[in-house]
């Protein structure tokens, strides 16, 4: 018997890891596949604080838009103004929205739960009634541009295998916003950036769950043909990079927060933000997509980051890469 302790020792971690996974696997599992084929119990998946404000029921929206004012964001009158600019766009292109307004968890890590949830609300409906897109956006963000539509910056058809779009800043991954398709390997994501912190404590956080986020990216090759950085400008404007015509722009790290987006939405109230979406603009994002093709076909699957980052670099996106992948 005294042998076998060492061993028992060694073993009781591993089991315990075990029998964590294998809970909450069982966990999401029951939610994605015990579920009634009753057409009234699909409705009873969203969440009591949905919003579907799409009334078009002959083409109906396939983006939601998500976000969470919980704890002292609940009643910041800033950002209830903000939440507003969304939900205007929201009203204007028939965006079904989903908003938080309790803990599920704490601190930033009600986003991912509440991510987690809607995304298995979403599976465990017939194909035909899903959203195909989630757009999640933080509370600190202003929705410019209504005319703006989300679907600009999905992904062409012929590039399903493309599950999330994100974006960086200096300090790396930003996920104040981002969108992210309704399928089984996002909700196997964002169930294991969920999980993280519990199976790695050791590991230093220290924007927990946008950090999570990007090291379950780079610590497996599962989604490396999966996501795409989109350029920041376009898609996730701090204050020094926003123009008329952006969709929306992003308070990341300001000080004097509150003050600054009154500010700004102030200034919206003279139209000088809500212009159409230019043919310059949509050239911009396609010619994205144009790239993303390119190398794909050339260089097979890999980190979108690479092409992104000499996208920013050079118009010339094919030639360029090609000499560098030649070496």
């Amino acid at each position: 018997m005294e042998s076998s302790t060492p061993y028992l020792k060694l073993l009781r971690p591993r089991l315990t890891h075990l029998i964590a996974s294998s809970i909450l696997i069982l966990a999401i599992l029951s939610l994605v596949t015990f579920h009634r084929p009753a057409q009234d119990y699909y409705s009873s998946l969203s969440p009591p604080h949905t919003t579907n404000i799409n009334t078009n029921t002959t083409h109906p929206a396939k983006i939601g838009k998500v976000s969470m004012l919980v704890n002292s964001a609940a009643t910041n009158p800033t950002y209830q103004r903000a939440l507003k600019t969304h939900t205007r766009h929201a009203s204007q292109h028939s965006y079904p929205t989903f908003l938080l307004h309790h803990d599920m968890n704490t601190g930033y890590w009600n986003k991912i739960y509440y991510l987690l949830q809607i995304l298995l609300s979403e599976l465990a409906k017939p194909e035909s009634q899903r959203l195909t897109f989630l757009f999640w956006h933080d509370a600190d963000t202003i929705l410019l541009n209504p005319s703006f539509a989300l679907e600009s910056f999905l992904p062409p058809p012929h590039m399903d295998k493309i599950d999330l779009i994100l974006s960086k800043d200096l300090n790396g991954l930003n996920n104040g916003l981002f969108l992210v398709r309704v399928s089984r390997d996002m909700a196997e994501y964002t169930g294991r950036v969920a999980a993280y912190h519990y199976f790695n404590p050791e590991v230093d956080l220290p924007w927990p769950e946008q950090v999570a986020m990007q090291l379950v990216l780079n610590q497996t090759d599962d989604y490396h043909d999966r996501v795409v950085y989109m350029p920041q400008h376009l898609f996730n404007a701090y204050t020094a990079d926003v123009e008329p015509g952006h969709l929306l722009v992003h308070f990341a790290g300001v000080a004097d927060r509150d003050e600054k987006m009154e500010g700004w939405m102030d200034r919206m109230e003279g139209g000088e933000w809500d212009v159409p979406v230019t043919g310059a603009r949509m050239a911009e994002i396609d010619h994205l997509w144009d790239v993303v093709g390119s190398f794909r076909r050339v260089a097979g699957a890999f980190n979108g980051e690479f092409y992104v980052r000499y996208y920013n670099m050079s118009a010339n996106m094919p030639g360029r890469c090609m000499g560098l992948l030649n070496g």
